[in-house]
């Protein structure tokens, strides 16, 4: 069970996870990575912010990707990781990255609507998973964070198209 939250310039997360056997354990589920080299054709960005939501050696798995150590980032099972960098925002399930559009803010987790819902109505990230820990039985503290040295650059989206009815 877990939180994880970006408000557009922070990323936050809880510190508990349940490590498969019943025994929870604290563990960082969100860091930095200065990558080596382009990844997820962003050219060379300055760092990401990661954060993983489910088994424990994914968070591995995203760092050695962010890094530039491995090609191809493949979450098996029951994992989600949120990526942020100044260039763009992504939940990652599987092998597929989703880029965020619109908004800055997104949650992942079993306290993700929480987060959000505390994010909408005003609260940073930090704040929004303190909530979130308060409403999830599963996400406890204490809360980590890290911070973008900028916003994120958000991707524009075309302007609707009108509709028109056949025939018309």
């Amino acid at each position: 069970m877990t939180v994880i939250a970006f408000d557009g310039l922070t990323l936050a997360a809880d510190s508990a996870m349940d490590m498969g056997d019943g025994t929870m354990n604290r563990v960082a589920k969100i860091g930095m990575v200065e990558p080596r080299g382009p990844v997820l054709g962003l050219g060379f960005p300055n760092v990401f912010l990661f954060g993983v939501a489910g088994e424990p050696h994914h968070i591995i798995h995203v760092h050695r990707f962010l890094s530039g150590e491995v090609e191809k980032l493949d979450l098996k099972g029951k994992s989600e990781a949120l990526i942020v960098s100044a260039e763009g925002a992504w939940i990652w399930t599987g092998d597929c990255p989703v880029p965020l559009i619109g908004g800055a803010k997104a949650a992942i987790g079993s306290g993700a609507a929480a987060a959000l819902g505390a994010m909408f109505a005003g609260a940073h990230a930090a704040r929004a998973v303190e909530i979130a820990t308060a409403t999830d039985t599963g996400c406890e503290g204490p809360v980590q964070a890290f911070t973008l040295p900028g916003p994120v650059e958000q991707p524009e989206v075309a302007e609707p198209v009108e509709l028109k009815e056949a025939g018309s």
